[in-house]
């Protein structure tokens, strides 16, 4: 975690993807002894992700928080998902993770975090 904490510092992405149980469990502090990581978890995501997928809505799935002992004006997208290597999701947790990442992508181009449809990433070269 310290590597990756420090990389993500320097990179500041706009999304994380967190993927795995593992890894949800720990930034999310579910295990007994784990700090969670986030300044602004909701509490409605402070569950293990099978249970986030069974019981949470997948427009609330995606959130945005900054993270403890970081700068606080960073705040990037956040979604847990279920790890892609093991069993495969149901069809159900599929189409919610898409749905979650989707209004996560929107919402990076959009003023204060208000979802707008047809929002665009351009990337330009510096000249």
């Amino acid at each position: 975690w310290p590597r990756t904490r420090l990389m993500i510092e320097a990179i500041r992405p706009k999304l994380i993807l967190c993927h795995g149980s593992a890894t949800w469990k720990f930034l999310a502090g579910l295990e007994e002894g784990d700090e969670q990581q986030f300044s602004e978890l909701p509490d409605y995501l402070r569950l293990p992700i099978a249970e986030i997928y069974e019981k949470v809505d997948a427009d609330k799935i995606a959130f945005q928080s900054s993270w403890l002992g970081m700068e606080s004006d960073y705040r990037p997208w956040v979604v847990p998902l279920a790890h892609l290597a093991g069993a495969t999701a149901g069809k159900e947790s599929r189409k919610k993770a898409e749905l979650a990442v989707a209004k996560a992508r929107r919402a990076q181009t959009s003023p204060e975090g208000v979802v707008v449809s047809g929002a665009r990433i351009r990337v330009r070269k510096a000249t």
